[in-house]
């Protein structure tokens, strides 16, 4: 099944976009729209992995985006395709949070009560694996 290229873009109240990309999403695509968030251009050190996340910089406007990239690798090789695609979009969801919260100047810790940030991984979760798996 062919997917057409998507690249999603998610405003959030922090000041920085999530960007999401599919696996038809070419690297020389992103290129001509962001940086990394130190200015250098995006490279392909991070072909060999299934997905990628980054904090880059978009060129047009110079606004910070958190990049989620679904890789082009030809499968996912688990026992069930689709549980393994939510998984990586967790994982993924994951590191945005992070860097997410980063740059809010929130830091997590074990006693306080985490229920903004557990919201935001659903919510980060749920576009990476619908921008993923959009046709």
């Amino acid at each position: 099944m062919t997917y057409k290229k998507h690249i999603d873009t998610y405003s959030t109240v922090y000041g920085v976009d999530v960007v999401v990309a599919n696996k038809s999403v070419e690297l020389k695509d992103l290129q001509k729209l962001y940086t990394y968030s130190d200015d250098k251009e995006l490279g392909d050190e991070v072909k060999d992995c299934l997905a990628s996340t980054a904090t880059c910089k978009n060129r047009k406007t110079g606004r910070y985006v958190i990049l989620v990239k679904y890789n082009k690798l030809t499968s996912i090789v688990g026992v069930n395709k689709k549980l393994d695609l939510i998984n990586t979009a967790s994982h993924e969801a994951f590191h945005a949070l992070m860097y997410l919260l980063t740059f809010a100047n929130q830091d997590i810790k074990p006693d306080s009560n985490v229920e903004t940030q557990a919201y935001y991984m659903g919510w980060l979760t749920e576009i990476i694996y619908n921008t993923w798996t959009k046709k």
